[in-house]
């Protein structure tokens, strides 16, 4: 098995972004750490359902995720141990030895996520980061990235049977001057930009 050497401890994260929406996840614990674990799986349009510390196995039925936010050492080890028996993904807040996934800091601009994890080593520099990013990276980001996913679909469209083609379309309409009107926030240009390459995408036969 490819890996199978590897010491555990040499071990990295296998990223992956998970899509919960529609989908049962349970969140154990009570106070400001819970509450804000049930809200950011809420923005990602989980159904959430939300137990104290009297937590029982039967909560995990049906469940998709599980966050354990609690101080509770026991309720902490039963979470942990329920999930892992049903394969079901566990973060246990702080505690990283329960946990099977970690949870990063997470950047949204539209639908752009750069998540920024640190191994559950040290999450406020994953913190620090993501606000560095957040800082250096404009709200234009978002309706830039629609219409790149709208050239995308066009050159899918225009060239079927040729990736090449349709690669190379996509990296004239990502130029590197294209990208840097969307990180200055200049829409405009970038607008003109997208119009000029629609046109000759439709000029291509």
């Amino acid at each position: 098995m490819a890996g199978a050497d590897t010491a555990p401890n040499q071990w990295g994260l296998y990223p992956i972004g998970l899509k919960v929406g529609g989908r049962r996840c349970l969140v154990v614990g009570e106070g400001p750490m819970a509450r804000r674990k049930t809200e950011e799986l809420l923005a990602c349009g989980a159904i959430v359902d939300a137990v104290d510390s009297a937590f029982a196995p039967s909560d995990l039925d049906g469940a998709h995720l599980v966050v354990a936010a609690t101080d509770d050492l026991k309720v902490q080890e039963a979470v942990a141990r329920s999930a892992t028996a049903r394969g079901i993904p566990c973060n246990v807040v702080d505690v990283n030895h329960l946990c099977t996934f970690y949870a990063p800091a997470v950047l949204r601009r539209g639908a752009m996520t750069i998540a920024v994890a640190t191994d559950g080593k040290f999450p406020l520099l994953a913190v620090a980061i993501r606000d560095r990013l957040a800082a250096a990276l404009g709200e234009a980001i978002g309706p830039a990235l629609e219409r790149l996913g709208e050239g995308r679909d066009l050159a899918c469209a225009r060239f079927p049977k040729d990736p090449d083609e349709r690669v190379a379309a996509l990296r004239r309409l990502l130029s590197s001057q294209a990208l840097e009107w969307i990180l200055e926030g200049r829409l405009d240009a970038f607008e003109a930009h997208w119009e000029s390459w629609k046109t000759e995408l439709s000029s291509r036969a």
